[in-house]
């Protein structure tokens, strides 16, 4: 039957083939304009970009000229300004040493001045003693040779300022800190028609150990050596008791003794300094009153212009009273500092006058 619509209708599917045609060729112009519509929007995308990348370009290099000109504004700025820092910190450095060299000075034309301001020595060092007697005379022997040096430079030091040809120079000063009564004495005596040999020999006859002394200025000194090296060094306590209007206090010492009886100079040194901690015998800070003394003796062969044969003794002292640890009165620190002043003044006289009557016997003889 199909055959038969199709034979019986032949105009009427031809006009049916013509529209199918004609549809077909609408639709590709439709996807034709589409895609040049297409073509053209990207074209106009892309020249959009190709502005704005060109701008942005220009931009960044813009940026780049400007920062230049900062940054050779900021480095010229930053120049002067650390040419000034450096200026004045050239400044403070001329200052500073400039106060450096005042200092040293005083130091110098002055000898107790440094001891106001550090309240110790070069020559004084921390001492533990442990309960072993080897390891205690191993921990002395280790230190020895060092504290000897050092006295030496520390006294030699203190005297460039004092004349050698001066018969006697002496300079005391006593203060406070901190609740300690500090006692500084330095003196340069000069002996004719001694030895050093000689001089050694009154210090070791001076104070034998175990005898009680007392002193015209009103205190009872008892001394007990407790280990002894004739060629090196001592070890001492000392007790003193202090007779004061108001009370009795007792000071108590712990001494090492180092000595040198003869360099390659022909000198003859001796330090002192106060043992720190011991633990054989440990400070009864309840019942008595330390007090730390550093002592350092040199003694310098010297001819003067006539040739004769002299000794020069150069001697720094340094004590001080723990006097914070127990509650006295006034009164009483003043008396007890005035008796040490003078304990050690006198004891400084007596050596003094033996050694010069040694020279006096050398020259009658």
């Amino acid at each position: 039957s199909c055959g038969v619509l199709t034979a019986e209708n032949p105009e009427q599917a031809e006009e049916e083939a013509e529209q199918e045609q004609v549809s077909d060729s609408d639709d590709e112009d439709e996807d034709v304009e589409l895609l040049q519509k297409k073509v053209e929007f990207l074209e106009a995308q892309k020249e959009l970009l190709r502005v704005r990348f060109e701008r942005a370009r220009g931009l960044k290099r813009r940026g780049r000229r400007s920062a230049a000109k900062r940054t050779g504004a900021g480095s010229i700025a930053d120049l002067a300004r650390s040419t000034a820092d450096n200026g004045v910190m050239r400044h403070m450095l001329m200052q500073q040493q400039f106060m450096i060299d005042n200092m040293r000075a005083m130091v110098s034309f002055a000898p107790a001045s440094d001891v106001h301001l550090s309240l110790m020595t070069p020559m004084e060092s921390y001492i533990h003693l442990g309960a072993d007697t080897e390891e205690r005379r191993r921990t002395i022997m280790r230190i020895r040779e060092k504290k000897l040096d050092v006295t030496c430079s520390y006294l030699a030091e203190k005297s460039r300022s004092v004349d050698m040809k001066q018969q006697q120079y002496f300079h005391r000063d006593v203060f406070e800190r901190f609740g300690k009564l500090y006692h500084m004495d330095y003196c340069q005596v000069k002996f004719d028609n001694v030895q050093v040999a000689d001089v050694v020999n009154i210090l070791r006859t001076m104070n034998p150990p175990g005898k009680t002394v007392r002193c015209e200025f009103g205190c009872t000194t008892f001394r007990e050596v407790c280990d002894t090296d004739p060629a090196a060094f001592k070890h001492q306590r000392i007790f003193s008791s202090v007779q004061t209007p108001t009370a009795s206090p007792v000071v108590e010492s712990n001494m090492l003794i180092l000595y040198r009886d003869r360099d390659d100079h022909g000198r003859a040194v001796y330090v002192a300094d106060s043992i720190d901690q011991d633990d054989l015998y440990p400070y009864d800070a309840n019942h008595r009153i330390r007090m730390d003394t550093c002592i350092g003796w040199l003694f310098e062969p010297y001819k003067d212009g006539q040739g004769v044969a002299c000794v020069v003794m150069k001697r720094f002292v340094l004590s001080r009273c723990h006097t914070h640890q127990t509650r006295l009165p006034t009164s009483t620190k003043n008396a007890l500092h005035a008796t040490i002043c003078q304990s050690f003044a006198g004891r400084l006289q007596k050596i003094i006058n033996n050694i010069a009557a040694r020279g006096t016997a050398t020259d009658t003889v």
